[in-house]
């Protein structure tokens, strides 16, 4: 009986414990830099929030245990952003209004033997207000990786700095883009990106071997006279291409980003081609259990259901592990990073 008590008494202790760390959160701030901007051109700031999840900006580990901890924006970051150009402006500013677009700010760590391993994920645009217009400064899109024994303290502050030193270098930066925007366009401002780009806009794919994600969005393959293999079921396997002494090699799928054969788009991952579909204005594919997910995609297939805002939504944690099963993934349209999106998790 005994036993049993103190068993009981465990899993009880255990169960507690996991609730706890499912609620365990952890604010981000953006620390405030000590200089001031001369001549600033804004001196006002608009916010919107762009995010897909804004219930939380990811997790970084905390305690001696490493236990999760959800990054939350306990001040609103509208607030902070205003905070952030009264703490660097002063009587020299000009009296324009600065919107400011966060697109996503996603914050993941890795821990292994001897260190950690932090990532943040920031996506932002600028735009000069000119009401009812709004006119692009400038987007920042950039992948921070931090290596340390301890590194949640180092990966907020740093990816702090890289937000603050964007919004500081631009107050003295006008407008690069003439095309004025509404509001309700910067809303869908991912959709005028994508017909930027001739992967998007196009009908037809060029054939040939794409080396990186850059020349498959503009359609620049590197080479079109590809002889191609394929199985039983139809499954692009292994693909050849004459050498310079005039025969045929073996290409090996991991050397490029995408290939086009007879009009279909194929993207590599391990030694598989992948084909292409679009569905709307999004370019998918199904994983074939050996996709490496990138850390500047923050998503995976190990999704942990909640309740998000009464409604059911994910939590989105990094998997760096090959996924197990077959899962849909899309490509993103700035830097061609494989992501996840779940069922449950589209609008």
């Amino acid at each position: 009986m005994k036993k049993l008590f103190i068993l009981t008494l465990l899993v009880y202790v255990f169960i507690i414990g996991i609730m706890a760390q499912d609620k365990r959160t952890k604010a981000f701030n953006l620390v405030m830099p000590e200089n001031v901007v001369e001549n600033s051109l804004y001196n006002n700031t608009e916010f919107l929030d762009s995010r897909l999840y804004k219930e939380d900006l990811g997790y970084v580990q905390t305690g001696m245990l490493n236990n999760y901890a959800y990054l939350v924006d306990q001040i609103p970051f509208a607030h902070q952003f205003d905070s952030l150009i009264n703490s660097i402006t002063n009587e020299t500013a000009q009296h324009k209004t600065l919107l400011l677009q966060l697109r996503n700010l996603n914050f993941s760590e890795i821990t292994k033997a001897m260190s950690e391993t932090g990532y943040c994920h920031v996506r932002m645009s600028l735009y000069e207000k000119e009401y009812p217009d709004y006119y692009l400064i400038a987007t920042l899109d950039t992948l921070l990786t931090v290596k340390a024994m301890d590194v949640t303290g180092k990966l907020i502050k740093s990816s702090s700095g890289i937000i603050t030193t964007f919004i500081s270098d631009n107050l003295v930066s006008k407008r690069t883009d003439e095309a004025p925007f509404l509001l309700a366009d910067i809303h869908n401002i991912d959709f005028f990106e994508k017909n930027n780009m001739k992967l998007y806009s196009a009908d037809t794919y060029i054939d040939g071997i794409y080396p990186d994600f850059a020349s498959f969005a503009n359609q620049t393959p590197i080479a079109d006279e590809l002889t191609p293999k394929f199985d039983s079921s139809n499954n692009l396997k292994e693909i050849k291409k004459l050498n310079e002494q005039n025969k045929l090699k073996k290409l090996n799928p991991k050397d490029f980003y995408a290939v086009v054969v007879d009009g279909q788009p194929y993207i590599t991952s391990n030694k598989s081609y992948i084909p292409v579909y679009k569905v709307k204005d999004e370019f998918k594919f199904l994983n074939d259990g050996n996709i490496r997910i990138d850390m500047g995609a923050y998503v995976g297939a190990g999704i942990a259901a909640g309740i998000v805002g009464g409604l059911l939504g994910v939590a989105i944690i990094p998997v760096l592990s090959n996924q197990p099963e077959k899962v849909e993934m899309t490509i993103d349209h700035l830097n061609g990073h494989f992501i996840v999106l779940p069922d449950v998790a589209e609008p």
